[in-house]
């Protein structure tokens, strides 16, 4: 069940739903979410294909041995931006990112990341996995992106 924009604003006003920095209630609440904003840092997994031989990585990945530390250490560039300086996101290629907000959730309340349905008519796929944000989390966001489109797509922190 989604929470209506009074619901959302009620659950603001009484304080176990809490963004930091606040949302503006009058611009970023729609009539069943909230529009978050992307923080200044991005992490660009490498093109994969040609960072396994250049870090001597074999061609697959174990899961039952697997941790996310390793495959950012051999694969991820951490990059980080200006409001105003864009990162050029190219086509075909893995990113995460981060809520520019903090987010607490209530133990009777979970949530959900979701797209814009906008943005993903030009390939920009956000969270593409486990969208679910479960009651009592306290944290920043973290978003997976994947640029399906065939063009790069200019990414500004706080949009």
């Amino acid at each position: 069940m989604r929470l209506a924009a009074s619901e959302i604003k009620r659950e603001l006003d009484e304080g176990g739903l809490v963004f930091d920095p606040p949302v503006d209630v009058d611009r970023r609440i729609d009539a069943s979410s909230v529009d978050l904003c992307l923080a200044d840092t991005f992490i660009l997994v490498a093109d994969v294909l040609r960072a396994q031989a250049k870090a001597g990585v074999l061609g697959r990945i174990d899961l039952k041995t697997y941790r996310f530390s390793q495959f950012r250490e051999h694969f991820g560039t951490t990059v980080a931006k200006a409001p105003d300086d864009p990162f050029e996101y190219p086509p075909l290629r893995l990113v995460l990112g981060y809520t520019r907000e903090s987010v607490t959730l209530p133990q009777h309340l979970g949530g959900r990341v979701e797209g814009k349905s906008s943005n993903a008519r030009i390939g920009l796929f956000v969270h593409i996995n486990a969208p679910t944000i479960h009651p009592g989390f306290e944290n920043q966001i973290q978003l997976e992106f994947y640029n399906v489109g065939p063009i790069p797509i200019m990414l500004y922190p706080g949009e």
